[in-house]
């Protein structure tokens, strides 16, 4: 057995210090009972909401990776018959760009993970309205951020704040997951 690692890079710290608020973000949207529509609507809304809040504080870059996913969830509710409308999702107290993508990183992965249970969906309505969850299936996007995140050191201000502003966000979204949830025949019988 080894002694204890020590954290080096940007991205070792991030995923050893937001675990806590990454796990509870990743539980609240695997509440959604995904293989109904009502659920995939939820599901879907929750993304909508924090993607929009992602856009609405991104930089260009980000809001051009972002914009073309806002389109295809927005396509996947009008296939569901669901609304599209945004409740202005609560905003991060902290804010850093790598935190962000970092955010986007963590919604891509657990999305990816979602891919399968919707394929075995009965429900020809969810079937149809997978377009976003497919469009995750990229990993490409992700391997060029995750090799930024292993140039930045674990320490210093700048890993403080980032590390701050990904718990944060992780938080928002989370909250976005959480109030689309309320909704009737959202979630799982298991909750």
């Amino acid at each position: 057995m080894s002694g204890p690692t020590t954290i080096v890079t940007l991205r070792e710290r991030l995923r050893l210090d937001t675990r806590r608020s990454h796990d509870a973000m990743d539980r609240a949207y695997r509440r959604f009972d995904t293989g109904t529509s009502d659920g995939l609507a939820g599901f879907l809304q929750g993304h909508l909401a924090g993607l929009t809040a992602l856009a609405d504080n991104a930089d260009r870059e980000l809001v051009a990776m972002l914009a073309p996913m806002l389109d295809v969830l927005r396509s996947d509710l009008a296939e569901l018959d669901a609304d599209a409308a945004v409740v202005p999702p609560m905003t991060p107290k902290h804010d850093n760009p790598l935190a962000r993508r970092y955010l986007w990183l963590a919604v891509r992965l657990g999305t990816r993970m979602q891919a399968r249970h919707l394929r075995a969906a009965l429900d020809p309505r969810v079937q149809a309205a997978c377009r976003f969850v497919d469009a995750m299936a990229d990993p490409g996007p992700s391997r060029a951020f995750v090799d930024i995140l292993e140039e930045r050191s674990a320490r210093g201000l700048e890993a403080e704040g980032v590390l701050r502003a990904a718990n944060d966000w992780f938080a928002c979204y989370e909250h976005c997951a959480v109030t689309r949830a309320a909704a009737p025949g959202r979630v799982a019988a298991t909750g």
